[in-house]
């Protein structure tokens, strides 16, 4: 018999063969780069560089570059979900990051846009608003992986932190939401879900990150075997996410 035969293998060994033909960033370099990702979105909220504590200037310039990582983010995503074809969760989860930086850079040609009109930048959260149903998509395509994959003791360790730094991070965005109307059970019902929602959108991507770098035994993300169309589509998504840490 032979072991390679898909009919014979475990759950996490197919797991393992259907995610070599994912393309986009995980492991330790795709949650670096889900990290600089929001503190971009962070700094273009206050309306500042994330490079340099001055506040943003060269609207036309940061608007252009974000188009370019618009569409360049999305056309690799779409790409990639063509190449994972066969098995539909990575499919949905290609999407998922597609959309994700989509809204970033959607987020900052608003910004900009409206910036140079002179206007208030806060037309941008318009665009976030796309995004909870992205992340059901996603959630629905990881949530498959992390089934396939739980017979690996690495995936119940990602789970349960990812599941830790969300309810630690829903606080954190609770205080950061403040309390307009304490002893208003309705009021703060609202503002707790919103900061739980705050919370699933900034871990979600970052989750997903170390599930997949388990199911591709991967945990750095460093792309093996040097075939260069899976480095080309990996490097030219990792740059079109971060085109807005170029805001200036």
């Amino acid at each position: 018999m032979n072991s390679s035969d898909p009919n014979l293998l475990s759950p996490l060994e197919g797991l393992n063969s259907k995610i070599q033909y994912f393309a986009l960033p995980y492991g330790a370099i795709g949650f670096v780069a889900n990290l600089l990702a929001n503190w971009a979105v962070l700094k273009l909220i206050s309306e500042e560089s994330p490079w340099k504590n001055e506040e943003l200037k060269h609207y036309g310039t940061n608007f252009y570059f974000a188009t370019l990582g618009l569409f360049g983010g999305s056309a690799v995503s779409l790409y990639n979900a063509y190449r994972c074809r066969h098995y539909w969760p990575l499919v949905l989860i290609s999407i998922w990051k597609g959309v994700s930086c989509a809204i970033i850079n959607g987020a900052s040609m608003v910004a900009n846009w409206s910036l140079h009109k002179g206007e208030n930048n806060s037309n941008e959260a318009l665009v976030y608003m796309w995004y909870p149903f992205a992340l059901i998509m996603g959630f629905v395509g990881m949530g498959v992986v992390i089934e396939q994959g739980w017979e690996d003791q690495r995936m119940k360790i990602v789970v349960s932190l990812s599941i830790v730094a969300l309810i630690g991070l829903m606080f954190c965005m609770r205080f950061f939401i403040g309390r307009d109307n304490p002893g208003q059970l309705q009021a703060e019902f609202w503002e707790w879900s919103i900061g739980f929602l705050m919370a699933l959108c900034i871990m979600g991507g970052m989750a997903c990150d170390w599930v997949l770098a388990v199911a591709a035994d991967n945990m750095d993300g460093v792309p093996r075997g040097g075939d260069m169309e899976t480095i080309a589509i990996y490097a030219y998504y990792i740059v079109s996410l971060l085109v807005s840490l170029g805001n200036a």
